[in-house]
């Protein structure tokens, strides 16, 4: 009875319930299709941007093949000026080796011509200082002349004391005072060239060896740089040398007037008139012999006492 009645319930409930169940499911049928729908309307938009992706990429992997492709040329291109770099180098470092020889021996140049600017300017104060003595040589010339043709003219070699006129003896003596400040202005003369000497030796013997030092550098210029313009400063030094031997000649010459000053002699010492001989007094023979007498008879009486 039980399952009679229980069976019935549910018969009921089915039929009951069937309108209200057959609604709700055709909603949610519609539904879900719409659902599908928008998913494969999703799917197609999907694809259309994919094919689109697929299309960039397909772009930028031909943009990236080309991108490749210009590369490994401009990498081929590197390679091939890095080689044409290193041979260029080579033959530059072989073509232009002169030239840095040049530049090497350019600055040598410039460091000869600053060592014998010093060397010129004690030339030109050896020169001036010379040819300041020039004039006092020549004052000594005109001063010796003088002398020595007074001296001839007042006859001082002769001149004696106590016989010669007091005026021409003053005027010898005046001429000796003279002469002997002569001697002195040629002790000092000789004093200066004795230095003047001792420094122009110095200065040549420098500039000997600088002057090999200066061939050896104009020999090198022309053989390797002589479009330089140092190899015309270097020509412009080698003619200085010409001043050195110049200098030189003159002060040789000098020092030759200056010797001849040295065995010059010219005042004699004023000799003394002689002494008028004295004359005797007469001996008187008999006064000797009574002198001589009374010595004999004065030593007899002595021994006699």
């Amino acid at each position: 009875m039980r399952k009679f009645s229980l069976a019935l319930a549910i018969l009921a409930l089915t039929v009951w319930a069937a309108p209200a169940s057959a609604e709700g499911l055709f909603q949610r049928c519609k539904d879900k299709k719409e659902d599908i729908n928008n998913m494969k309307s999703q799917v197609d938009s999907l694809g259309t941007q994919m094919d689109q992706v697929r299309t960039e990429i397909k772009g930028l992997e031909d943009r990236l093949k080309k991108a490749r492709a210009k590369y490994s040329a401009k990498r081929r291109q590197e390679r091939i000026l890095n080689k044409k770099i290193k041979r260029s180098e080579a033959q530059h470092k072989r073509m232009c080796k002169p030239l840095e020889r040049c530049g090497r021996l350019e600055k040598k140049v410039e460091d000869l011509k600053a060592s014998l600017q010093p060397l010129h300017e004690r030339l030109k104060r050896i020169r001036k200082e010379l040819r300041k003595r020039s004039d006092v040589i020549s004052k000594l010339n005109q001063d010796i002349r003088r002398i020595e043709n007074k001296y001839g003219t007042l006859g001082c070699a002769n001149l004696q004391i106590g016989e010669s006129d007091q005026t021409t003896f003053d005027a010898c003596a005046q001429l000796s005072r003279d002469w002997n400040d002569v001697k002195t202005r040629i002790e000092r003369l000789n004093k200066f060239m004795k230095g003047l000497r001792n420094r122009m030796q110095d200065l040549m013997q420098q500039r000997r060896a600088k002057g090999k030092e200066l061939r050896r550098l104009t020999k090198q210029m022309r053989a390797s740089c002589s479009h330089s313009h140092r190899l015309v400063e270097l020509e412009a030094l080698e003619k200085q040398q010409d001043d050195y031997r110049s200098l030189q000649d003159e002060l040789d010459k000098m020092d030759t007037e200056v010797k001849r000053f040295h065995g010059l002699k010219l005042m004699k010492k004023l000799k003394k008139a002689p002494k008028k001989p004295m004359l005797k007094p007469r001996k008187d023979k008999k006064n000797d012999k009574d002198k001589k007498r009374k010595r004999r008879r004065g030593r007899r009486l002595k021994r006699a006492n």
